[in-house]
């Protein structure tokens, strides 16, 4: 799922629907904050799966 939400970011990032660069690296921005929590939450859940049962 994080592979599609990056991919799907950069594809968005790269139309050419917008205007200006000011607005263009604004949507860059966006795609750059999405692909780092997809990372930060890729590793969350493989942190959490070496818990103990008993501690969740």
């Amino acid at each position: 799922m994080t592979k599609l939400a990056v991919a799907a970011a950069v594809a968005q990032a790269q139309a050419a629907d917008y205007e200006g660069e000011d607005e263009r690296a604004f949507v860059q921005g966006i795609a750059t904050l999405v692909s780092l929590q997809a990372q930060r939450l890729t590793q969350l859940v493989a942190d959490a799966a070496r818990w103990k049962d008993e501690y969740l």
